[in-house]
């Protein structure tokens, strides 16, 4: 399965409110550090500020910061709420004429909801230990470089339960 751009951007500005912060961070802090459009992260924004993940505040001095009941989110359900709970494949439309007799999507549905299912085994705040996510600090950027040459294999994983 491939996530929409929505899903990503969303989940890419969540963990980048992940870092510990005193500060409200701005829409453009946020798209700059993450190298996301601003307009597109301004919609991402106020889709997460509903769903109550966020909360935004105007005027001077404002910005976002991630909501105190956001760490214990389920990944799986804030996938599946920014794809708009999308299945696999849509058998309506253009409608497919083995619809009847194929289960084809019926197994696909059940393997998508294996998907969420194992994502929800992990909250947002098991993604906190990672050191990729700590260099996103407003003062320090990783370039990509820096990103290709992190051992992946050796990094210790510490659970946030």
């Amino acid at each position: 399965m491939q996530l929409n751009k929505f899903s990503d951007f969303g989940l890419r500005l969540l963990m980048y409110l992940l870092q510990p912060s005193e500060q409200l961070v701005t829409i453009a802090e946020a798209a700059r550090a993450l190298k996301i459009s601003e307009n597109h992260l301004v919609k991402v924004t106020h889709f997460m500020a509903k769903q109550g993940w966020i909360i935004s505040t105007r005027g001077k001095g404002g910005g976002i910061r991630l909501a105190p009941d956001a760490f214990d989110l389920p990944i799986g359900e804030i996938i599946r709420t920014l794809e708009n709970d999308k299945k696999v494949i849509n058998c309506l439309e253009p409608a497919c004429v083995l619809r009847f007799s194929c289960s084809l999507k019926s197994i696909l549905d059940q393997a998508l909801e294996q998907f969420y299912q194992h994502l929800n085994q992990y909250q947002l705040k098991d993604a906190l230990h990672h050191p990729v996510l700590y260099s996103l600090n407003k003062d320090q950027h990783l370039n990509t470089d820096q990103v290709n040459r992190i051992d992946v294999q050796n990094i210790p994983y510490i659970e946030v339960r």
